[in-house]
């Protein structure tokens, strides 16, 4: 045990208001840190991020040691805060001789800021301390493995703390790039306003039953009705009540009924669970029910797991996933289980009530991101000899149960064994081909033997579906899981061929879900999942380049949704992620969209790769959330079906409505299929045109499409679906929404002109931008008394600077720092509602009023540093 040293400091830390006491980490009294490291800030840019413009900071943290001194002048219970270095320098503290405390390494980060790469500041809840009024002191102990550590600065707190950076509660840093406007949120305070949405949801999320699948939708068992859903991903687990309440409240307020989460439960070792982990789970999807948010729940993804030989999972170790394993391996197949047991079995400490039991859960998920029929899946290589055994003696006993036995179905295909790796007959092993020899790839075609390859492909279809259908009877008899179950969510080395062979494995559970995601070019080193100086991007817009990544076929009579979705981050186009999820998402039958991730307690304080809790994202999910959930653009028309037989979906006839992957650079592990918008095909459009939907297995090949669609042709340049709801330009790059109850536009605003439509004009000077018209109270446009007015352009961090590189793209200078900054949105609304005379409120993200005006004319001119007003016709 590290020895106790008390040190006291010189000088104490001061109140600086009744309600918090902050200090700096790097004025202690007396510390046994070393004088410097290779983490002290290195430029003026770094300093800048840090509190006091240091931080106490070491790459040998072990057995360190560190007291404060702090005045404390108002008695009572308090939360401690740290602003520390990622998760790393674990500690234990304790306030005078109280009982010793640990922060360990999996800890919640609340924000997040970068100094440079891998160098990150956090702030960390470490809990509640009951303190009396004068003087306290904390010490602070780092442990034997600590490693690397840093400290910026401490808060107490009576108040709820929502941490924002380097600043003090309710500090602003006012400052942004010209034409820019700081994004800067203080806490909210959830005073009624307009703007809050938390009147859309459930009273509590359950009160109307179980969500469960019912034909191509959700229902809730109790009442039938429809169930549908705007979500997240949470990529942040609050670490207390508090923080809890917060983030369930500030999400209801902006629309969201479903967050997703997305997290291991076992430790290192897959058989140690983490039981801190599971009760945060548990109480969060209590929280969030409390403001009618529903919740998924996502445990597995081989990418968390860290499998070794030492733990019977012979050729793994910590450098190789375990793709593909779960469908053979019986030792992994019993950790799942036991995870799904834990996870859903385990009673509330508050309530007592199970996960299995809780209506708040609307789905649990098997595994996420994985599938025989990805590129993931090549024996001897990333699934290893061992593994690859498993899989030919799988082979051998299929092929035995269909031709009697191996020789046979050798005999049967026309060929000696040995054409393909693994092939031996003593042993009883039939070898496998890789899955890009299952594609429609000319290579891939003239590499295999094609009765071969079908006896595999339907041997991949049979296993597959063989465990979610086991595994869903599991969930169900075994833990009394009442909800709805996806399969898997992954997309296939070649969509056309495979993935309605994927679908059909996935259709035993009852709901298709799939991942969903756009990005341009962004290259160097670690920037599929991270932003940094000199990486080159370029910025991309799908809109009339390609169809929308919500906008594809239904597969089957079920429910579909998009577990994760997003454009990640630079890219000054993902505004319209959001615009298009509400427009083309609703319009092609999603039942679910959840987008891709929350990882603060409140809005980001700069920006990463997969941030959403911004103004571009989450900024614009009022309005759109409206318009999904509520039906303000309607569910199209079904406009063109294909049914695949097994047959022909065995012999890679394919489909002509599947679309190619929605992929980012993270996801992408083989080749990326270019999809163009081509408005001469009909077949391409169908998904802008209406729904489309892919029946694999059907008991014939054939394809049905509905008259209007026959004769339905693109006008003037653009591409108008059959009920007339939604408009793309792809000369324009510009997309429209046109209802009685939704009217918006989105894409290269600048140079469309004056886009009109029966209920207002869109005069936008931004280049790019996003604009919505929406009813708060559910009318239409014409009759409503309370218009909400969304807009929004680009967003970057503050002093992100670019230089354009010799190829077109843009080369990062500086990835910035806090605070998230919009460009100044420009721009008129001229209403068409019947009466020009307009009351307008401008209001801040929080709903509080900023400013109000008017107007005579029905002209709303934008605001440029406000996302929303509030238009009120004076009839």
């Amino acid at each position: 045990m590290v020895a106790l040293i008390v040190l006291l400091m010189s000088s104490t830390a001061s109140a600086q208001s009744r309600d918090y006491v902050w200090w700096e980490g790097e004025h202690p009294t007396r510390h046994t840190f070393p004088a410097s490291s290779a983490f002290e800030p290195e430029d003026s840019a770094e300093r800048d991020v840090l509190s006091g413009g240091d931080w106490l900071q070491t790459d040998r943290a072990a057995g360190a040691r560190v007291s404060y001194r702090v005045r404390v002048t108002t008695p009572g219970v308090h939360q401690l805060w740290v602003r520390k270095f990622w998760k790393h320098g674990p500690f234990r503290w304790r306030f005078g001789r109280d009982a010793w405390r640990t922060c360990g390494r999996e800890i919640t980060l609340a924000d997040s800021v970068t100094l440079r790469t891998h160098v990150v500041a956090n702030w960390v809840y470490l809990g509640e301390v009951d303190l009396p009024a004068g003087d306290a002191v904390l010490w602070v102990e780092m442990l034997p493995d600590a490693g690397p550590a840093a400290f910026d600065c401490w808060l107490l707190t009576r108040s709820p703390f929502v941490p924002n950076g380097k600043l003090r509660p309710g500090q602003v840093t006012g400052r942004s790039n010209p034409g820019y406007v700081p994004f800067e949120v203080g806490a909210d305070d959830f005073a009624p306003t307009d703007l809050d949405l938390r009147r859309i949801n459930h009273d509590r999320a359950g009160d109307q039953g179980f969500v469960i699948p019912q034909g191509s939708g959700f229902v809730y068992d109790q009442t039938g009705e429809e169930a549908r859903f705007w979500g997240v991903n949470l990529g942040i687990e609050p670490p207390d009540d508090t923080s809890r309440a917060y983030l369930s409240r500030r999400l209801a307020k902006l629309g969201v009924n479903l967050a997703r989460f997305h997290k291991p439960i076992w430790r290192e070792h897959p058989s140690d669970i983490d039981e801190e982990r599971l009760e945060r789970t548990i109480l969060g999807v209590e929280s969030l029910a409390d403001e009618g948010i529903y919740s998924v729940l996502s445990f597995y993804f081989p990418l968390w797991l860290r499998l070794h030989e030492d733990d019977r999972f012979e050729g793994y170790d910590a450098e190789k996933p375990p793709f593909a394993l779960l469908f053979v391996d019986r030792t992994l197949q019993r950790e799942h289980r036991a995870w799904m047991r834990a996870l859903l079995t385990t009673p509330s400490p508050r309530t007592g009530r199970t996960l299995a039991q809780n209506p708040a859960v609307a789905a649990v998920e098997i595994q996420n991101e994985d599938s025989l029929l990805f590129w993931t899946f090549s024996p001897y290589d990333n699934v290893p000899a061992s593994t690859t055994h498993k899989y030919e003696e799988a082979f051998g006993r299929w092929l035995v149960r269909r031709y009697g036995s191996i020789r046979g179905a050798f005999d049967a295909w026309g060929i000696q064994p040995g054409d393909v790796r693994g092939d031996d007959l003593s042993r009883a092993r039939v070898g496998l081909y890789a899955a890009g020899f299952l594609t429609d790839q000319e290579w891939a075609r003239q590499s295999r033997h094609p009765q071969r390859a079908s006896d595999q492909l339907a041997f991949f279809l049979d296993l597959q579906s063989a465990f979610y259908r086991e595994t869903a009877r599991y969930l169900r008899e075994d833990l009394g899981v009442r909800c709805s179950v996806i399969a898997s969510n992954w997309t296939t080395a070649d969509n056309a061929v495979l993935m309605p062979v994927e679908k059909l494995s996935n259709a035993v559970t009852g709901t298709m879900d799939r991942h969903a995601y756009f990005s341009g070019r962004h290259e160097g080193e670690g920037s599929s999942y991270s932003v940094r100086t000199g990486h080159v991007y370029e910025d991309r817009s799908i809109i009339g380049e390609s169809i929308p990544a919500v906008a594809r076929p239904e597969y089957g009579d079920a429910p579909h949704m998009i577990s994760e979705y997003g454009y990640p981050f630079p890219n000054r186009a993902r505004a319209e992620s959001v615009f298009l999820a509400a427009g083309y998402g609703r319009a092609s039958g999603l039942d679910a969209v959840v987008f891709f991730s929350i990882g603060t307690l409140d809005w980001e304080r700069q920006l990463d790769k997969f941030s959403a809790f911004s103004p571009a994202v989450v900024g614009q999910f009022p309005a759109a959330s409206l318009i999904f959930r509520q039906g303000l653009v309607r569910e199209a028309p079904l406009v063109v079906t294909e049914y695949l037989s097994r047959e022909d979906l065995l012999a890679f006839r394919g489909s002509r409505l599947a679309r190619p992957a929605d992929l980012d650079a993270l996801r992408a592990v083989g080749p990326r299929a270019n999809d163009p918008m081509d408005p001469s095909s009909l077949m391409e459009m169908a998904v802008l045109l209406g729904r489309a939907r892919i029946v694999p297995g059907a008991e014939a090949s054939r394809l049905v499409l509905a008259d209007e669609f026959r004769r339905q042709r693109p006008r003037d340049g653009w591409i108008t679906s059959i009920n007339g709801e939604l408009l793309v330009s792809p000369r324009e790059r510009v997309a429209v929404i046109d209802t009685p109850r939704a009217q918006g536009v989105c894409g290269t605003l600048m140079g469309a002109g004056l886009i009109r439509t029966p209920l207002a004009v869109f005069d936008i000077d931004n280049a790019y931008g996003s604009c919505l018209v929406v009813p708060l109270d559910g009318r239409p446009l014409v009759e409503s008394e309370r218009i909400l007015i969304q807009a929004i352009s680009e967003e970057t961090n503050y002093n992100w600077k670019t230089e354009r590189d010799e190829d077109g793209g843009l080369r990062i200078e500086s990835v910035g720092t806090m605070p998230v900054q919009f460009r100044e949105i420009r721009g008129r609304v001229t209403l068409r509602l019947g009466t020009n005379r307009l009351r307008l409120t401008d209001l801040d993200p929080n709903g509080r009023v900023v400013r109000e005006r008017s107007s005579r004319d029905g002209v709303v001119t934008l605001s440029p540093d406000v996302l929303y007003t509030v238009v009120e016709p004076i009839r």
